[in-house]
Parts: structure tokens; C-alpha cells; sequence
């Protein structure tokens, strides 16, 4: 086992601990677990650094799973599954590949508007797994780096929250943009 991913198992071991701990009295405030799916656009300016390609996207669809405890009415801790996409680069010697992917545990500050509407704040870590496949090569990498971010919830019911949001991944000193919208349950 490696020391990336015995850091990995050790980060998710400690925010489970922190979800379990934080059970009790988040479920008697009227508080509690929540799961959620949500999906978007993924922006970053990698074509930007290199000359010579005949072509390159760094756009591309996020998607996410995620699922979180609300401890109190101003204080969520969540942890999820975030894949960032896919950049493609052709340049003489062919086309290039990089998809990066990976775990992402944050506190969420909470702010209510009013009975339907909340703005929240992220801030956290995103342990990811970078791959880049080209003609003859592929390369792999991981690491943990900052993720940070603001949304927008709407309650459409108890049970069913709509969920917007702009998150900014740092992927090794590379910055992904995320926005986007999607679905939670709340328990």
C-alpha cells in the first residue's frame, strides 16, 4: 500500500469519525445525513501553456456523488466522489489524454435567506487521481489539494433540496473550475 493511499484511507477514516460523532446532536436540532447527486461543466486553462497543438479541449462534464451530515443549522461536513472530466490535446506526435478524478471531504458554512432558500460557503481537500494516456505512454498521479467554493440551496420539499454551485479544485497547482446543479435527499 502506498503512503498517498494510506493518507487517503486515514483523511476518510477521520471525517467518518467527525460524520458519526457530530449524529447526535445534529438529528436532535432537526438536523441530519444527506445524500446528493449533481452534475456540470469543468473549465481550466491548461491548452493555455503550451504552443504548437493543433487542437485542445479543457472543457468538458463534472459529475459528483456526495453525502454529508448537517450538524447544526450553520455547519454541514460532507465528504463525495468528484470526477473532473476529461482534457484532450492533439499535437504533432498524436493525441493526449488526462482525466483526474477522486475523493473530496469539506466543512460547508451555512447561511439561511429564509424558510426555502441557503448560501453556503466550502472549504476542504480533494484526494485525487490523475491519469494521461498518449501514442506509447501513459502516466498516472495523485495527490491532496485545496478545494474551495459558494452555493445556492433551494428546499424544494423536507425530503428534496436543489443545489447550485461554483467549486474550485487544485489539482497540483492546476486550477479546475466547477459549476453545478443537482439533486439532495435529505434524512
Amino acid at each position: 500500500m502506498t503512503t498517498a493511499t494510506l493518507r487517503r484511507l486515514l483523511a476518510l477514516c477521520s471525517l467518518g469519525a467527525l460524520l458519526g460523532a457530530a449524529s447526535g446532536p445534529a438529528a436532535a436540532q432537526g438536523t441530519g445525513f444527506y445524500a446528493g447527486i449533481g452534475a456540470g461543466s469543468t473549465t481550466t486553462d491548461f491548452c493555455d501553456q503550451f504552443i504548437g497543438l493543433t487542437s485542445c479541449d479543457d472543457k468538458d462534464t463534472g459529475f459528483k456523488i456526495y453525502a454529508g451530515n448537517r450538524v447544526n443549522a450553520n455547519v454541514s461536513l460532507e465528504i463525495g466522489w468528484v470526477d473532473l472530466g476529461e482534457i484532450t490535446a492533439t499535437g504533432p506526435g498524436g493525441t493526449a489524454r488526462i482525466t483526474v478524478d477522486g475523493i473530496q471531504a469539506a466543512v460547508l458554512g451555512i447561511a439561511p435567506l429564509n424558510q426555502r432558500f441557503h448560501v453556503f460557503g466550502k472549504f476542504g481537500l480533494y484526494l485525487w487521481d490523475g491519469k494521461a494516456t498518449a501514442p506509447g505512454l501513459t502516466l498516472s498521479d495523485d495527490g491532496t489539494d485545496i478545494v474551495f467554493g459558494l452555493g445556492l440551496g433551494w428546499r424544494l420539499s423536507k425530503q428534496v433540496d436543489l443545489r447550485a454551485e461554483w467549486e474550485r479544485f487544485d489539482v497540483d497547482d492546476e486550477g479546475v473550475d466547477m459549476l453545478s446543479v443537482g439533486l439532495q435527499l435529505n434524512f
